[in-house]
């Protein structure tokens, strides 16, 4: 049997269990269990998973460049024709206030609600704001306002060009096409059905198999593979770039949560873990200057 090995993030581990699982490549195609590439220690564990690759009959995988030998200027000279780079998606545009922040470390006693921040709630907490006014300062923060927004798309529009260079099976040209018709994205980097299935159907074009994108869609519903149990807040009401109502919510572990009840979650996150508070500030203070 022919081995396979899919490797990248989290979107990549979605695409090798959908391709793990599906009935037409099996007996065909081995699809190797791979830890996600952001969990792989650089050095041994790098170089191992490296020659593992290099013993595949296909490699399917997003762009790396900070993984030792796992990066993808590494790979191609082994693999050649068998490295099938494909999309590291991410829409940066629809959700302007998400800060990443360094982890809680063996200090953190409990997770954020989102292993993500907001810029708006930190700023929110470091104003001493009661809860039930986050709510009203973050719908009508002027990060949602378009000039802001537009400025955000722009942003977002280049680096999606530059990450997609050289990549076999992109998804810029469907994200330009469909950006402002639907919400393509749950959280900045987690794309929804519809542009996982468009990534899914390029991997089967590669194997030699077709699937429409209905049922690549189905396929991701039918298994753990949606991204949709965790969604950041999509505010849309002062511009038309793009308009998506009802999105002004947060979800968390596949629950609705309200602007104010997730913020109550951050703040009691900071209240017992100050350095991450402060590490939010400092890279706010870092994005501003």
């Amino acid at each position: 049997m022919r081995m396979l090995m899919v490797l990248g993030n989290c979107v990549a581990e979605r695409l090798a269990g959908l391709l793990a699982g599906y009935t037409p490549l099996r007996g065909k195609w081995n699809v190797l269990p791979v830890p996600v590439i952001q969990r792989v220690q650089v050095g041994a564990e790098t170089d191992a998973l490296a020659a593992r690759a290099a013993r595949c009959d296909l490699v399917f995988s997003q762009p790396l460049f900070s993984y030792g030998a796992c990066n993808t200027a590494s790979l191609r000279p082994l693999l050649g024709g068998r490295l099938v780079t494909f999309s590291a998606p991410n829409f940066e545009a629809y959700f302007p206030d998400v800060l990443n922040v360094p982890g809680g470390g063996a200090e953190e006693r409990f997770p954020p609600p989102l292993e993500w921040h907001s810029r708006v709630i930190v700023q929110c907490r470091a104003a001493g704001l009661p809860l039930e006014e986050v709510t009203e300062v973050y719908v009508n923060h002027v990060l949602f306002r378009a000039p802001a927004v537009r400025r955000a798309l722009e942003r977002t529009w280049e680096k999606y060009a530059r990450r997609e260079q050289d990549v076999a099976l992109g998804t810029l040209d469907m994200a330009r096409r469909e950006y402002a018709r639907e919400a393509l994205f749950y959280t900045w980097n987690h794309p929804g059905e519809r542009m996982l299935a468009s990534l899914f159907a390029g991997m089967l074009r590669v194997l030699g198999l077709t699937i429409t994108r209905e049922a690549a869609m189905r396929e991701i519903r039918n298994g753990p593979w949606s991204f949709g149990f965790n969604s950041w807040p999509i505010i849309t009401r002062y511009h038309d770039l793009f308009v998506f109502p009802g999105r002004e919510w947060f979800r968390v572990g596949g629950k609705r949560v309200s602007i104010e009840d997730a913020a109550a979650g951050y703040y009691t996150y900071y209240d017992f873990h100050p350095h991450v508070f402060a590490a939010a500030l400092k890279r706010m203070a870092e994005k501003t200057a």
